[in-house]
């Protein structure tokens, strides 16, 4: 299945970064995609935030399942399992990026 909306929050970086938290977005595709791109498309855009030194590291959780590994000095995302996950009927898809800072 595809995942056309998609609510992704993230933690914060350093205390600055915490005056926008939580860092709730709502993404929408058009047309669907899947979960992997989903993720990678987020990852290349400006929703993370890069820290100086260029080696952020995030765990991405998908409805509460660890999915990705996403690192600021990464071309892309690593992925944890070779599954395509989808949200249940009626349910909202949801992402959540765990800032592991320089792990």
């Amino acid at each position: 299945m595809k995942i056309e909306h998609l609510t992704v929050t993230r933690e914060s970086v350093c205390m600055a970064d915490d005056v926008d938290a939580p860092h709730e977005e709502q993404f929408s595709f058009s047309p669907p995609l899947t979960l992997r791109d989903a993720i990678r498309k987020i990852s290349e855009g400006p929703y993370l935030a890069s820290i100086a030194g260029g080696q952020a590291t995030w765990i991405t959780w998908y409805n509460e399942m660890k999915v990705a590994v996403v690192a600021q000095q990464w071309t892309e995302p690593r992925f944890l399992d070779d599954i395509e996950l989808a949200p249940a009927a009626g349910s909202v898809a949801t992402l959540y990026f765990q800032y592991l800072a320089q792990k």
